[in-house]
């Protein structure tokens, strides 16, 4: 069973408009969705739950289901009350049944979501690469930039993103876009990173100066302050250096193979679980 968030921003600024945010009613949610509460507060939010009709092979009862539905109900008063504690009211609230991960995207669809907030439960180790069943499902099908948060963070407004930049990424205009939409939203300073891993020569240095150039030139339609650093090293290693030092961290997903096995590129996947920071994947065109 899982528990849905969405909100619209109202602030008159192109962003995210809609947000989505799964959470059980365990409590474990209870930061996302107070992160969310203070860094979108111009929201309109809806709340749902998602049941699954079948779980390890045996199908609801009858009062299965009945108790399923109280846990749903409650955690959906729950999401209320911590919204409400933020000042921000529920507008829509209701129970669905199906697999949580299609449900998460057949919602988003129908409504035109921009961002999913998702809390990812992944401790330290080697094990802490996979980011979970129903979040794994959801980057794997989707286009709309998924937001996942594993750490406690302090819930702020974003005052430092960092970007991390791949100068071949097929999806980094998308990208872009969505980092700079977000750093004007909340006026926000962008570090545009580009990691040269070790062995590369002197071309791929012009290239990053390049790409990251093309950054900076788009950031002034956009009235944002960019910082432009060029850093040698393991990428992974490099950016949760500097994510220590940004509030949020908005970065490419990593594309899909030919038989769309890849969910995550493997920086990406290095990066997820220790991010001290929320960290917004993208990948594919969604931004309106």
């Amino acid at each position: 069973m899982y528990l849905y968030i969405i909100a619209t921003n109202l602030n008159g600024v192109k962003m995210f408009n809609k947000i989505l945010i799964p959470t059980d009613g365990t409590g474990l949610e209870d930061h996302a969705i107070r992160y969310s509460a203070l860094a979108f507060p111009f929201a309109k939010y809806h709340v749902i739950s998602v049941i699954q009709p079948n779980v390890r092979g045996a199908h609801l009862t009858k009062l299965l289901r009945h108790m399923l539905e109280e846990s749903a109900e409650k955690a959906i008063s729950h999401a209320e009350e911590l919204l409400l504690e933020e000042g921000i009211d529920i507008e829509k609230k209701g129970i669905l049944f199906g697999t949580p991960s299609k449900e998460i995207l057949k919602y988003a669809k129908t409504e035109a979501i921009d961002l999913i907030v998702m809390r990812s439960y992944c401790k330290s180790g080697v094990l802490s690469y996979r980011l979970g069943t129903t979040i794994e499902n959801v980057l794997k099908r989707t286009h709309i930039p998924v937001m996942i948060i594993t750490t406690m963070v302090a819930p702020r407004e974003p005052k430092k993103i960092l970007l991390p930049i791949g100068g071949a990424h097929q999806d980094q205009k998308s990208i872009e876009n969505v980092a700079l939409n977000t750093a004007k939203s909340f006026l926000a300073e962008l570090t545009a990173l580009y990691v040269i891993e070790e062995g590369k020569g002197p071309r791929e240095k012009s290239n990053a100066e390049k790409v990251l150039d093309n950054v900076a030139w788009k950031a002034q339609h956009f009235e944002v302050k960019v910082k432009k650093v060029i850093e040698q090293g393991e990428p992974g290693e490099v950016i949760l250096k500097y994510a220590e030092s940004h509030d949020l961290i908005i970065m490419g997903a990593g594309k899909k193979g030919i038989f769309k096995r890849v969910v995550l590129g493997p920086v990406a996947r290095k990066i997820c679980a220790p991010s001290p920071v929320p960290i917004i994947l993208v990948r594919g065109r969604h931004l309106r």
